[in-house]
């Protein structure tokens, strides 16, 4: 998502909302600062997600490798 307004916020935590009803764990990853910072400024609360700065990072927090994918 190139850019994040109050409408995108909402509809990026209801679908995160919707995934944890079905038990699925949502993770973001590779929330670029200028992104972050908005997300912020707009109040959003990321205390109940996890957030990795890049896909390597997700993985390995999930004790997984690119070659165990494989």
């Amino acid at each position: 998502v190139m850019i994040v307004d109050t409408m995108v916020a909402h509809q990026i935590f209801k679908i995160i909302e919707a995934l944890d009803l079905l038990g699925v764990k949502t993770m973001l990853i590779g929330i670029r600062p200028e992104v972050a910072q908005t997300m912020i400024q707009l109040g959003i609360n990321f205390s109940k997600l996890t957030v990795k700065s890049n896909l390597e990072q997700a993985l390995l927090s999930l004790n997984l490798t690119i070659d165990t994918l494989e």
